[in-house]
């Protein structure tokens, strides 16, 4: 299945985030903040203490909304490849655990008029993840590297995304059953089609 990073609309700015977490010890958190041509408007990658996966692609979106208010980047769509993440964005049960930590995430997308997410493969997220990985190189906590001009290690990739490159995603030859919002869908042409979930703010 062939999949590449889509534009936003126009008009509108992109946020992708991604994590890196290793089975033990810290990790790292990257974004990218897109206006409708691809062209990179600010990006961040940020080392993560010690944290389980979850929370830590959690603590990637905060960090995005957090920038996006900070810089008034309205309207803005979301895309990351976690759906239980999705879950818990926008539904309206929010898992005790992190409760506080979705809450601030909730906010933040309320300031900045976001009325859906959007699941992507991590083939979409190429870019953002060379800025995650270096992030765990970086051991300064709670303090991210915030990124006005493409690194080196990641220019190819933003790049690459901008020409509309397509990555080859493997699948298994035998069907997929599509759930609801819980997976990706393909479209008519075998390509890539987001499923949006819509979020479900409290009253």
């Amino acid at each position: 299945m062939e999949v590449k990073w889509e534009l936003p609309h126009l008009g509108s700015y992109k946020l992708n985030t991604v994590s890196v977490k290793q089975s033990t010890g810290p990790g790292g958190i990257g974004g990218l903040i897109r206006i409708h041509l691809g062209h990179r408007i600010i990006g961040f990658s940020e080392h993560t203490p010690h944290t389980n996966p979850v929370r830590a692609k959690l603590l990637a979106i905060r960090r995005g909304l957090q920038i996006a208010v900070n810089h008034s980047l309205i309207p803005i769509e979301i895309n990351f490849d976690s759906i239980e993440t999705i879950h818990m964005l926008t539904n309206r049960n929010i898992n005790m655990l992190y409760d506080n930590i979705v809450v601030e995430c909730r906010c933040l997308m309320l300031k900045l008029k976001i009325t859906k997410v959007t699941q992507v493969f991590r083939e979409q997220n190429r870019a953002v993840d060379k800025l995650a990985k270096e992030g765990t190189k970086v051991a300064v906590f709670d303090e991210p590297n915030i990124l006005l001009v493409p690194p080196m290690y990641a220019r190819r990739k933003v790049e690459t995304d901008i020409l509309g490159t397509m990555y080859t995603r493997l699948t298994n030859n035998i069907p997929s059953i599509f759930q609801g919002r819980d997976v990706t869908q393909l479209n008519r042409n075998g390509h890539h089609a987001a499923v949006d979930a819509p979020i479900h703010y409290p009253s």
